[in-house]
């Protein structure tokens, strides 16, 4: 053979290991950047959450009279009342979104809140960690975060490609005045419904627990937001919920947040003006709740006789309850509503009650 043929014949062979090759190796290659861009794999269903201290201000003296107030909010991000297809903003708007929040809450002066929607270190924020942002304004030095959507890269919305939300650390927070001695999340199934490839970047929703130390008393706050878009998945949350409330129960209980779901006795069930094909008339997420045996800061009564004074979505123009608060017999129930005064800072409008009890 020339050495010519023998040069030809090496460089085919040495072109044909290099194509070989490469083509062996783009499944493992697919399958690491995948792995990357859906976070890993999930953690435990039920574990411990971590309780975080700010360096603002001093843990806070219990009240003399027994008296705290609540305030529960999905905060949508900060990006205000924006579709989600619409909701990469500026980082500026962002920032003062915070700060409208901010002021409505501290207005309010709680001592305990529950957020829903949180960003901790998100690319559609620009790494702002909200939880810290907020606990800071409001002078509240106890965190307990839960992250429910931590993905390498988000793919959503699908175009532009501009604007997809790329990194994502995003979740639930429960921020209070008071120590908190102990914890537990309940990490929530996806919907059955959803190709399995989708549910790969799909959000892991939790409820939270975190048990409160009020002087001698201790208050469970349980954090909750439910599935949105698959009813029968929604159900399922409400029968989960209802399981862990009753594990984790105390005496004095608050169940709070965005269930995403109308009340039993609500007028408008389906075809909303701002989501025409979501239909709850055999939602019975609510009913479910309800079997915890709390009361509702709002009535049955209360409900019906004027509805749209306890809406809470969508902000720009409410139509239908989604958030709630439950308690405890033990809490008396001072002042229970809706924080109109909240306005467009978020799609959805806090819920805020005061309580009070006999210290023993």
């Amino acid at each position: 053979m020339s050495e010519e043929k023998k040069e030809r014949k090496s460089m085919f062979s040495g072109r044909t290991l290099w194509w070989a090759g490469a083509l062996l190796g783009l499944p493992g290659l697919f399958g690491a950047t995948t792995f990357w861009a859906v976070g890993g794999f999930p953690g435990p269903v039920e574990q411990d959450a971590p309780v975080l201290e700010g360096d603002w201000g001093e843990a806070s003296p219990p009240p003399p009279d027994g008296a705290f107030k609540v305030v529960t909010w999905n905060i949508h991000y900060g990006v205000g009342p924006e579709d989600d297809f619409e909701a990469r903003v500026p980082k500026q708007q962002v920032e003062q979104t915070l700060e409208g929040i901010i002021e409505v809450l501290k207005a309010y002066n709680p001592d305990v809140v529950l957020l829903q929607e949180v960003d901790f270190d998100s690319a559609r924020t620009y790494g702002i960690d909200q939880m810290r942002a907020i606990a800071r304004g409001l002078n509240l030095r106890y965190m307990v975060p839960t992250v429910t959507w931590k993905k390498g890269y988000l793919p959503f919305p699908y175009w532009p490609i501009s604007r997809q939300y790329g990194q994502m650390n995003s979740g639930q927070a429960i921020l209070s005045r008071y120590p908190v001695s102990k914890t537990r999340q309940l990490r929530l199934p996806k919907p059955r419904s959803n190709p399995w490839y989708y549910n790969l970047f799909y959000l892991d929703r939790h409820i939270t627990m975190a048990e409160l130390k009020i002087g001698k008393a201790f208050v469970h706050a349980f954090n909750v937001h439910l599935e949105a878009f698959d009813a029968p998945n929604r159900m399922i949350h409400a029968e989960k919920l209802l399981d862990f409330y009753r594990q984790q129960a105390g005496y004095l209980d608050i169940v709070a947040g965005d269930f995403n779901s109308v009340p039993p006795n609500a007028t408008l069930k389906h075809a909303f003006p701002d989501e025409p094909d979501q239909d709850m008339r055999q939602d019975q997420t609510i009913t479910i709740a309800s079997l915890m045996e709390l009361k509702e800061i709002v009535s049955k009564q209360e409900y019906q006789a004027d509805e749209a004074k306890y809406f809470t979505f969508p902000s720009l123009d409410p139509n239908r309850r989604l958030d709630y608060l439950w308690h405890s017999d033990r809490l008396k129930l001072v002042e229970g509503r809706i924080m109109h005064e909240a306005g467009t800072w978020s799609d959805h409008l806090p819920v805020a009650a005061r309580f009070e009890w006999t210290m023993k």
